[in-house]
């Protein structure tokens, strides 16, 4: 984390001396560490071209163009990846890897385990943002996460993992089992009036958790990771929260993506500020906790009061 914090920042004419120093001294004595910091560099140069190619093809094309040019690269025989050290891979699985239909054209990508016990490591590579924005945001909301469970409080977040690695490049981490609210909607409310149902949320962790002890854990898991959220957007001064940036877990984790503006740092139009709600609740996460005046309602807003007060 220290080596790739520094490179994020070599950009920047303000401080790349110092940090250049820094870097050159880590390297000279963090000994056999160089070589897989070499080796994660070599890849990203490798990720950094193909992101840079599929950019300039025709949307019809990009998936296919993305596959033939990964399965061409010459990948070291393990490596790591900048996103979590601890999983060594060994190439990458092609034919599931593919492009986003986002502006920048993120890619989302699946390495091979070394370890032929372990999972495949799935993560979303972005050439054309900047990340340490995003990286920033989710490192408040650990040292948030930990000051509660400090206090005996666990909201059972999801803070993804993502690292910016240089200027405007990055990786984040894909949370598997997990959709967009804004998916979700579509999905389980039906037609264009779907927006104004109340039970797409409830409906989907229904489907994901058909027992009532299943669900029932669902709604716990979703109470809290909600109310963790509620209380962290709003005291960092979350904004441009809409259904797209909100996500839900099978087993009920809620949590938000994109930190693109953050600090009370709001858009606005035409001088009027766009943001009226100070956190994201709407009324079909309201209806999975049993609706207003309902005890796990009551016991919600009680779980909030307490994460708010703890900070």
């Amino acid at each position: 984390r220290f080596f790739w914090s520094l490179m994020s920042e070599m950009h920047l004419a303000e401080v790349s001396e110092r940090f250049g120093l820094l870097l050159e001294e880590y390297l000279r004595c963090c000994g056999p560490h160089r070589g897989e910091l070499l080796k994660m560099a070599e890849v990203e140069s490798l990720l950094v071209r193909a992101a840079k190619l599929v950019q300039t093809e025709p949307k019809s094309h990009r998936i296919q163009v993305l596959r033939q040019e990964l399965a061409s690269m010459a990948f070291p025989d393990r490596f790591q990846v900048a996103l979590d050290p601890r999983i060594e891979c060994s190439g990458l699985v092609v034919e599931k890897c593919r492009c986003m239909d986002s502006k920048k054209v993120p890619l989302w990508l699946v390495f091979t385990n070394a370890d032929p016990l372990g999972r495949n490591h799935t993560v979303m590579y972005k050439s054309g943002d900047d990340l340490r924005q995003d990286a920033l945001t989710l490192q408040i909301i650990r040292i948030m996460e930990h000051q509660w469970e400090r206090e005996g409080l666990d909201l059972r977040l999801s803070p993804y993992g993502c690292v910016a690695t240089g200027d405007e490049k990055g990786f984040i981490e894909i949370v598997l089992n997990s959709d967009t609210t804004a998916n979700i909607t579509k999905r389980y409310s039906g037609g264009a009036t779907g927006a104004f149902s109340k039970e797409p949320m409830a409906r989907f962790l229904k489907e994901h958790n058909p027992t009532d002890s299943e669900y029932g854990e669902a709604v716990e898991t979703f109470l809290r990771s909600l109310a963790g959220y509620c209380v962290a957007t709003y005291v960092i001064g979350i904004g441009d929260r809409h259904n797209d940036n909100v996500m839900l877990s099978r087993k009920g984790h809620l949590f938000h993506i994109d930190f693109g503006h953050f600090l009370g740092n709001f858009k606005s139009k035409l001088g009027v500020k766009r943001e009226r709600a100070p956190f994201v609740f709407t009324p079909d996460f309201a209806y999975v906790l049993g609706d207003k005046g309902s005890e796990t309602f009551e016991r919600f807003v009680r779980v909030c009061c307490q994460a708010y007060n703890i900070l």
